[in-house]
């Protein structure tokens, strides 16, 4: 996994210029979207009459997805994976198409559960052809899902759903035990169990933070986000990831989840401890959060419920293969998008947001 030091320095290229890339393409920077510290800029660039999006990244990211992660992935353009289609000669800044909205911003909005499930399944098909490559994405969340919609006659329209951010994602060797350990994983927001643990980091922890994305898509809720609790806690200097992680254990948790998600820490006395005791207090009038079995929005939605029980199983080893979780009963009623585009609604209720 690639990783960078906030010294190491970067070769990108500039927002205050025209960039040629390898393909001859000229782009010109029209608008900065963001400037990231030790990572460098994403910003929207105009060529031959088309937006794109530029991204620059430091020597290691771009070194270790140019050479183990973009060479399984180009073997074949899958429609849900976003893949740059041109680099910036000589630097380390890469291009991808303009897609108009990233999914965090998408899902807000006034949506179709239909609408939702088709995205959701177009991101899944994503994932699988990923899984089947044996790279792990590490970082998936709604803000890495791109949608591209259209709007004519006043109907909007998505016409592209693409899983993209690659450039820190894990490539398996083939044969292997598929696991790696010794790293935190991914955005707080969507990380795993073991993802906070830094322990066996594998293909289950994309499901766990597909499950929670599915939550967020189909119920608006990011529940992993700070709230009141967690700010009271951290001032009773709970550390954060514990924190999350009575959350995790209080919605997601079983006996035999729990006991497989502490065998992954048994040598580490005190984190064991730790984490004990947040499953023996998970029951607690203190602790507000309930498991997800019990609340009232799913009560009458049993294939989702279950769905969603599966991929946040706390014992990695249970959750479904991506694959399999495309064969659940819930996406059984998700039409494929055909042409490639499902009217979503009205154009007035959403508002264009790009990266």
């Amino acid at each position: 996994m690639a990783a960078q030091s906030a010294e190491a320095a970067t070769v990108t290229a500039s927002a205050t210029a025209q960039h040629t890339g390898a393909s001859g393409r000229i782009y010109r920077f029209e608008k900065l979207l963001q400037e990231r510290e030790h990572l460098g800029r994403v910003w929207v660039a105009e060529a031959e009459g088309k937006r794109y999006i530029l991204k620059d990244l430091p020597e290691a990211y771009f070194n270790g997805f140019s050479e183990h992660v973009l060479p399984r992935l180009k073997t074949r353009q899958h429609p849900n994976v976003r893949l740059p289609c041109d680099t910036i000669s000589n630097q380390r800044t890469v291009v991808y198409d303009h897609l108009t909205h990233d999914f965090l911003t998408l899902a807000q909005q006034d949506l179709t559960p239909q609408a939702r499930k088709q995205v959701l399944k177009a991101v899944l098909q994503g994932l699988v052809e990923l899984h089947d490559k044996d790279i792990v994405h590490l970082d998936l969340k709604p803000d890495n899902v791109m949608v591209d919609c259209s709007e004519h006659a006043g109907i909007l329209t998505i016409g592209k759903v693409q899983l993209t951010d690659f450039e820190n994602a894990l490539p398996l060797e083939p044969g292997s035990k598929k696991f790696y350990y010794g790293a935190l994983t991914g955005n707080e927001n969507w990380r795993s169990p073991e993802g906070h643990l830094a322990a066996k980091i594998g293909k289950p922890t994309d499901i766990f933070a597909f499950g929670i994305m599915c939550i967020y898509a189909m119920l608006g809720k990011i529940v992993f986000a700070k709230d009141s609790d967690y700010e009271y806690q951290e001032s009773q200097g709970n550390p954060g990831p514990l924190i999350l992680m009575q959350r995790q254990l209080s919605y997601f948790g079983d006996d035999e989840g729990f006991k497989a998600l502490a065998k992954l820490v048994k040598r580490d006395g005190l984190l064991h401890k730790l984490l004990t005791a947040s499953w023996e207090q998970r029951d607690s009038p203190k602790i507000p959060y309930k498991h997800f079995s019990t609340w009232p929005e799913v009560e009458d939605d049993v294939v989702f419920k279950d769905i969603v029980l599966k991929m946040t199983n706390l014992d990695q080893r249970k959750r479904p293969t991506a694959r399999e979780v495309l064969q659940h009963a819930w996406f059984s009623d998700v039409q494929e998008m055909g042409d490639g585009k499902v009217v979503v609604g009205t154009a007035s209720s959403v508002e264009a947001q790009v990266e």
